[in-house]
């Protein structure tokens, strides 16, 4: 304690390892663990995974982040303790490794620490097949629930509700549902809103009779094409019944006893036909 100025802490826990004797100087190894050191971080976790003591190891987790955590997860991924398996998914997690912190919480069924990796990950694919493990696998309704309302942003609509549908879990899934109704429907009146076109005074230009069904979403009567059953469309639009009008005046149209004008017209004195 009196050299630790001194003294290398890499060179120190390297020889110490060699004896077997860290654990003799755990004190000095917490001492001197603020510079963050690799090695030190390394010798002080290694010494809480054999006391079993998780509370202190998470802590130094937290705190130091200069240390090999993948060697640690694997390290104490298969050891008896829960919580030593819980802090080996967390490590995983720390890492990105959103799959296998995944795998893990669910073994242990620990379905909180399994919905927040799959939050963090902020992959849809990982949410959508947890959702999937819980609807199917498990037939957890309770954590279907939960993994809806904590990955909201992440959940495929279509899929929550065919999930929820087909397990009997639409009463859990009504929550989501409702939200993500409500959400939509703001966005699109909102949207709806910012299309409007502005007059110079700021109000909203109305001198087109079409613009308030178009932004109402109320474009008339849909039109049905002629079919076997239905010769002429149920509605005539205005070039329409311009084009028709059009043609027979081109061609058809006769005026009386003889006279003839243009490409088809006739006019005569016995009248009109």
């Amino acid at each position: 304690m009196v050299l630790s100025q001194n003294l290398d802490c890499t060179r120190v826990v390297h020889q110490l390892d060699r004896a077997d004797a860290l654990s003799l100087v755990l004190g000095w190894l917490k001492s001197v663990q603020k510079q963050d050191n690799e090695s030190v971080n390394n010798a002080i976790n290694s010494i809480y995974v054999d006391e079993e003591d998780y509370e202190s190891l998470r802590q130094s987790i937290d705190d130091y982040q200069n240390f090999k955590k993948v060697d640690l997860a694997v390290k104490i991924e298969k050891h008896e303790l829960l919580e030593l398996r819980r802090i080996a998914a967390y490590l995983y997690k720390l890492k990105e490794r959103w799959s296998q912190s995944l795998e893990l919480s669910k073994k242990d069924n620990m379905f909180k620490d399994a919905i927040d990796t799959a939050a963090q990950s902020k992959d849809p694919k990982l949410v959508s097949d947890l959702l999937k493990y819980f609807a199917v696998e498990k037939n957890d309704p309770e954590s279907f629930c939960a993994c809806l309302y904590t990955c909201y942003e992440l959940v495929e609509p279509d899929v929550a509700l065919e999930m929820a549908w087909r397990n009997n879990m639409m009463d859990y899934a009504m929550p989501f549902m409702i939200q993500y109704m409500a959400r939509t429907h703001k966005a699109v009146t909102e949207l709806q809103e910012a299309a409007k076109p502005k007059n110079s005074d700021g109000a909203t230009d109305s001198s087109n009779p079409y613009l308030g069904q178009i932004m109402n979403g109320n474009f008339g009567t849909p039109e049905i094409a002629a079919t076997a059953y239905n010769h002429m469309p149920m509605q005539m639009t205005p070039m329409m019944m311009n084009n028709q009008m059009g043609g027979q005046m081109g061609g058809g149209m006769q005026m009386g006893g003889g006279m003839q004008m243009g490409g088809g017209m006739q006019m005569g004195m016995g009248g009109m036909q």
